[in-house]
């Protein structure tokens, strides 16, 4: 058999893998989909990544949230996400991940295998996927070869900023690929300027190619939870229903959590207040660290580490807190700040990157290198009924700020050039 029939048989074994687009929700079995008018656009939207990671972080709550307002602002328009797996036991997950009244396409093949042939083999994606108009890549990846025009996410440049501290796998594919990918792109959307900037200088593109579309919250979830309602859900995170100071995030390094461990020992100490420290989220690279300062401190007992919290335990947890601290080194954008303010909790946050600009006037900043700086607020909060009483309203007022259409509306701009 000669190296071209070869070809063709592992291209033919290849693509039978792939299992057709599923109608959207509410069509018909025999709704068509393969076609549509020159006019209507066909999205598709690489959402891998909240298949191979589940659980709620920031950047899954952002794209989930994004697609869900993009399919409904959107309606004359064709969205597909777009999938890959190869045991049937995850499709489940899948389901979950899609977005309903959207339609997907599931390819049956590892994803390094798509990543090769996508990337290193430069296989035209229409290939795989279908002819179609943009490509958003919402978690670092659009193809090599590719005739429609293309749209990359890229939220913070926290592998240059914290080179160590992430896995080395990671940062090994962050450091060798990203740049190349960057390049690759029609267009680059962010989530705020901070990152712009940081995109601009350590990728080395233009400015103009660069689009800040902001983040927001969903407004009908983080609302302020009744004192009643948010102790049943506390309840499971704090027995006694002791008041407690919250962070949500990963126990990553670069969001300095033994920072705010240590300003919490200085704050026991002067104050000798009943508050407990409660730290939810899910452990990451590096979080040896925070364990390490947990169990070495001498308030080791009111320091509670629950690992990732369900996301619907949150609005509760925000509303019960007494303040939301979020000590982070450098953020591309803090959505728990937003999700804090909009239950109605002051929040604390470090005078870096974006914080300022998310905090405005619903919450205290303060130098996150200082765990007496971090003292000082968490003193001002806690102590003093009066600010606590106007950063509650503030915080109410300011996460308004952040809805989901101007997002939307910012990545719409950018699909409707790119086709122009």
């Amino acid at each position: 058999m000669s190296a071209s029939s070869q070809s063709g048989k592992r291209w033919f074994l290849i693509l039978a893998e792939i299992e057709e687009e599923q109608p959207a929700a509410g069509l018909p079995e025999n709704h068509h989909i393969e076609t549509a008018p020159e006019n209507i656009m066909k999205i598709i939207i690489d959402s891998r990544w909240l298949f191979l990671n589940p659980e709620g972080t920031g950047i899954n709550n952002w794209t989930y949230n994004f697609i869900e307002v993009l399919s409904k602002h959107l309606k004359s328009h064709r969205l597909v996400q777009f999938f890959n797996v190869t045991r049937s036991r995850y499709s489940e997950r899948i389901n979950k991940a899609t977005v309903p009244g959207v339609e997907k396409k599931v390819l049956r093949i590892p994803t390094r295998l798509v990543d090769r042939l996508l990337v290193d083999m430069n296989i035209p994606i229409e290939l795989l996927l279908g002819k179609h108009d943009i490509f958003h890549g919402v978690r670092y990846f659009v193809p090599a070869a590719i005739k429609a025009k293309t749209v990359l996410n890229i939220y913070d440049m926290y592998h240059v900023r914290f080179p160590h501290a992430l896995h080395p796998d990671w940062q090994y594919f962050l450091d060798h690929h990203l740049k190349r990918v960057a390049h690759r792109a029609d267009k680059i959307v962010t989530i705020s300027e901070a990152s712009k900037s940081d995109i601009v200088n350590y990728l080395n593109v233009h400015e103009d190619k660069v689009v800040n579309v902001g983040a927001a919250i969903d407004h009908e979830r983080f609302i302020p939870v009744s004192q009643d309602d948010a102790s049943v859900i506390v309840k499971k995170y704090i027995p006694d229903s002791r008041p407690y100071i919250l962070y949500v995030g990963l126990l990553a390094p670069w969001k300095n959590i033994t920072t705010l461990i240590r300003a919490f020992e200085i704050l026991k100490d002067e104050t000798g207040c009943p508050h407990v420290l409660l730290l939810a989220g899910k452990s990451d690279y590096g979080s040896e660290e925070v364990i390490a300062e947990t169990n070495g401190s001498r308030y080791k007992g009111d320091i509670r580490l629950p690992g990732y919290v369900e996301s619907a335990d949150l609005p509760a947890l925000y509303s019960a807190a007494e303040c939301f601290v979020f000590p982070s080194l450098w953020e591309g954008f803090g959505l728990p700040l937003v999700e804090a303010m909009g239950c109605g909790t002051p929040v604390l946050a470090g005078s870096v990157a974006s914080n300022p600009f998310i905090v405005g006037d619903g919450g205290i900043l303060f130098d996150p290198k200082s765990a007496e700086a971090m003292t000082e607020a968490l003193n001002r909060v806690l102590f003093d009924g009066e600010i606590k009483a106007k950063l509650e309203a503030a915080a109410v007022i300011q996460a308004k700020k952040f809805q989901w259409k101007n997002v939307v509306d910012g990545i719409v701009d950018v699909y409707n050039n790119l086709a122009g």
